[in-house]
């Protein structure tokens, strides 16, 4: 197997490129690597040249104030109150709930003294009522003896809130002129 001479003549001259180009790399790059290091140290020395001189501490625009009312004009406006700022959500809800069960609580000591007010008249109702009877049963006595009534059985005891009290003695015949209190009274708001 032979070469012919074409073949040869030109791997020749890629190897000499080759070769010749890994010698020029490496100066190219040492001679980029020159430049980089050279245009640093120029910059820094440039950076590290006083320049007060030519600036002099004077600003070149002039001071904004930032768009919005200011704090102090608010305190002017709405007074200096100390109030605290509230940001807590969470410890402004529970002031909320405490206030709204606060709320219901006196709601229902109201409802509580209004049945209690309302039994009181009822029970104040039915004792005039046992008064009457008893007023117009002795006026009864009077015109008319009765029969004697068997015995009766005693009547089971009842719980002490619906017991009646003891009536005192029928007073005299007059009768009374007032009629009976209606037995819903008015309720107030």
């Amino acid at each position: 197997m032979s070469q012919s001479p074409t073949a040869s003549s030109t791997q020749g001259p890629q190897r000499r490129r080759r070769a010749s180009a890994g010698r020029r790399n490496w100066r190219q790059v040492l001679v980029l690597g020159l430049c980089f290091g050279l245009g640093y140290g120029l910059t820094l020395r440039l950076l590290d040249l006083p320049m007060a001189s030519s600036w002099k501490g004077v600003q070149r625009f002039g001071v904004k104030t930032f768009p919005g009312t200011e704090l102090d004009s608010l305190r002017k406006q709405f007074g200096d109150r100390g109030e605290q700022i509230r940001g807590d959500l969470d410890l402004l809800e529970l002031e909320r709930q405490q206030q709204r069960d606060a709320a219901d609580v006196k709601k229902r000591q109201a409802e509580m003294t209004a049945r209690e007010q309302d039994e009181q008249q009822q029970q104040q109702n039915q004792d005039d009522r046992q008064r009457l009877e008893a007023v117009q049963q002795g006026q009864q006595d009077h015109l008319a003896p009765l029969p004697a009534e068997p015995a009766r059985e005693p009547a089971p005891a009842a719980s002490p809130s619906l017991s009646t009290p003891a009536l005192p003695p029928p007073p005299a015949p007059a009768v009374p002129t007032t009629p009976a209190p209606s037995p819903n009274p008015p309720t107030t708001p």
